[in-house]
């Protein structure tokens, strides 16, 4: 009798937990790729580093950089976690987010509800985002925003027509932490399809097609150039959380990409300092 209420209690106690968790604020990890190969990537640094701890009880934000010449897989140093790899494309953006995940999995478990895999061309308006989260399952989710409205196409049609498949985009997918360890779990198919395409290609192939999770599809706007801010200045709104700025031009993303920087920044964070020269 006492060890069938035992177990009772436990059982309630541990459903009392699962509830806790699933009630409480959402936690998220960020980790950015970032590299110091272009003037205009010290300057996304300085605007990310304005904003990206701003929420420290639900939100920590890493960079992901390389150093080739570590002693060991990885090593943390502040806001950075450096990873053994070369600063590359392909494979060093993957093996950034494979080691980085490894590296954190045990406060991922413990600590966090989601994670978002980002880059130094995406901003992120970290309130609405966290307001999104709040409506997000806590399991089997992965979650990113497709090819936007201006271009021409209707992201769910897009799949349809084309025949292409979707997958997660590398300027901002988010994975419950369940999938997390699903996607490590997929490793040895990783590490084979590092040195042959994008990390975003290889993320979605392994969780889609291997392990069996869907892309859910969520909202961003992509604002790539002056033109395109006048263009969409007036359509921000609450639910906007990511946005994506990278001008087609490498010589005009200094000025281009900065212009529609400190707009957003200025528009979503006015009281913070805009951080750049």
């Amino acid at each position: 009798m006492f060890l069938r209420q035992s177990k009772i209690i436990l059982f309630l106690l541990l459903c009392s937990f699962v509830k806790a968790q699933e009630t409480r604020p959402p936690k998220l990890l960020v980790l950015i790729i970032a590299s110091d190969d272009l003037p205009i990537y010290k300057e996304h640094q300085k605007i990310w580093r304005a904003y990206m701890h701003l929420y420290p009880k639900q939100i920590s934000s890493y960079f992901l950089k390389a150093n080739p010449l570590l002693d060991t897989p990885y090593k943390i140093e502040a806001d950075t976690i450096w990873v053994k790899t070369t600063e590359t494309l392909t494979p060093g953006i993957l093996e950034k987010t494979i080691i980085a995940l490894e590296a954190l999995l045990p406060s991922i478990r413990e600590e966090f509800d989601f994670v978002l895999r980002a880059n130094l061309s995406s901003f992120f308006v970290f309130p609405h985002l966290l307001a999104f989260l709040e409506n997000c399952p806590r399991q089997k989710f992965y979650g990113s925003g497709g090819v936007t409205h201006y271009y021409g196409y209707d992201s769910h049609r897009w799949d349809h027509l084309s025949g292409l498949k979707r997958w997660g985009h590398g300027c901002g997918f988010l994975l419950s932490k369940d999938l997390v360890e699903a996607l490590l779990s997929q490793k040895p198919f990783l590490q084979l399809q590092a040195p042959k395409g994008q990390d975003d290609v290889a993320i979605g192939n392994a969780l889609i097609d291997i392990c069996g999770y869907p892309l859910t599809l969520t909202k961003r706007k992509d604002i790539l150039s002056i033109a395109d801010w006048y263009r969409e200045r007036d359509c921000l709104s609450r639910s906007d959380y990511h946005f994506r700025v990278k001008n087609a031009d490498p010589e005009e993303r200094l000025s281009q990409d900065l212009f529609v920087y400190h707009k957003l920044f200025t528009h979503f964070y006015p009281t913070l300092k805009w951080p750049c020269d």
